[in-house]
């Protein structure tokens, strides 16, 4: 999973300048992949995966993902037999990905209010 791990952004951040996948169009593609072939044909296991998800007519990418980043970034080690064992992957991972983000920002916001409400005590004093 270590082909997947260094392609993916987690964090879904919105940069232009973006360097890896997101993950949120990553699990995207591999759903709409999943249902729209591997539900039809089991004859493709042993086809490699990066032959669909390069072919950008099948649309299974979301309009605003980066098709050169696609093509640079994407593994050519997965199979199509690996399709729904790497969505599984990839959905756990950003789920514990945006617990942990929201925790993170629960306690800086917390901080942040205590902050606030010192400043405003001091003020009103």
């Amino acid at each position: 999973m270590d082909s997947i791990n260094n392609i993916i952004d987690y964090d879904n951040s919105e940069d232009q300048n973006q360097q890896l996948i997101p993950a949120k169009a990553f699990i995207l593609a591999l759903k709409r992949f999943i249902y729209r072939f591997l539900l039809i044909d089991s004859n493709i296991e042993n086809m490699i995966l990066y032959i669909y998800f390069l072919d950008f007519t099948l649309n299974l990418w979301t309009s605003d993902i980066n098709r050169e980043l696609i093509k640079k970034l994407f593994p050519t080690c997965l199979l199509v037999s690996h399709a729904y064992n790497s969505y599984v992957y990839l959905h756990n991972n950003e789920k514990t990905t945006n617990k942990r983000q929201k925790k993170s920002f629960a306690s800086t916001s917390s901080t942040t209010r205590k902050t606030l409400i010192k400043k405003y005590k001091k003020f009103t004093d």
